[in-house]
C-alpha cells in the first residue's frame, strides 16, 4: 500500500471522533461521584447482609443452604472493595475485580430468589428482587467506569503505537533485510 494512502493525523484526527473525553470523564468514578457511588454500595451491602441473615435463620435445607452461602461469600468479597476502587482511581484491575464479583453475585441473588419463590415465601422473594434492584444502579455505574477505564488505557496505548508507525513509515526508512541480520547475530 502507498504511503500516500497512509495519513496517521487524520487517523488520530477520526481516533477522537470515537473517542469523547467529556463522556469519558462522567463514566469515571472520582471525587464526589465516587464518594456517592461507594455510599450506595455501603448502603446496599448493608441491606443485602441483614436479608441473607433471615434467609440463612429460616432455611437450613440442602437446596437452599449452598445458593444461600455462595451469595455470602460474593457479598463478603465485595464488601471492603469500593473503598479500594475509589482510593485506587485509574488502576482497572480491582474496579474489574469487584464488577466480576457484582455480576456474580446478582446472578446468585438471582437463583435465590427463585429458590425463596419456589418455598412459597413472596414476601421474602420481594425483598431479594429489591436487593438486586438496589445493587444495579452501583453495578452499572462501576460497569461504566471499568469501560471508560478500558477506553483510555486502549487510548493511552494506541496513540504511541501510532506514532511509532508515522515515525517508521514517514520519518526514516525502513530497515533492510542486511540491518535485519547483522542484528540478530
Amino acid at each position: 500500500m502507498p504511503a500516500d494512502y497512509l495519513d496517521t493525523g487524520e487517523a488520530l484526527r477520526q481516533l477522537n471522533l470515537y473517542f469523547d473525553a467529556e463522556a469519558m470523564r462522567a463514566s469515571l468514578l472520582h471525587g464526589e461521584r465516587a464518594a456517592r457511588w461507594e455510599e450506595e454500595c455501603s448502603q446496599a451491602y448493608r441491606r443485602l447482609f441483614e436479608l441473607l441473615r433471615v434467609i440463612g435463620g429460616r432455611w437450613q435445607d440442602e437446596a437452599t443452604q449452598p445458593i444461600h452461602e455462595r451469595a455470602g461469600r460474593l457479598l463478603a468479597d465485595a464488601w471492603d472493595v469500593p473503598p479500594l476502587v475509589t482510593q485506587r482511581g485509574l488502576r482497572p484491575e480491582t474496579s474489574a475485580h469487584l464488577l466480576s464479583v457484582l455480576n456474580q453475585l446478582l446472578l446468585g441473588l438471582f437463583r435465590l430468589r427463585i429458590r425463596v419463590r419456589e418455598l412459597a415465601e413472596a414476601e421474602l422473594a420481594q425483598r431479594i428482587q429489591d436487593s438486586i434492584d438496589e445493587l444495579m444502579l452501583p453495578t452499572a455505574k462501576l460497569s461504566a467506569h471499568v469501560h471508560a477505564l478500558a477506553a483510555v488505557y486502549d487510548l493511552l496505548m494506541v496513540r504511541p503505537a501510532y506514532r511509532v508507525l508515522e515515525h517508521w513509515l514517514f520519518a526514516a526508512p525502513a530497515p533492510s533485510d542486511s540491518d535485519e541480520e547483522s542484528v540478530e547475530m
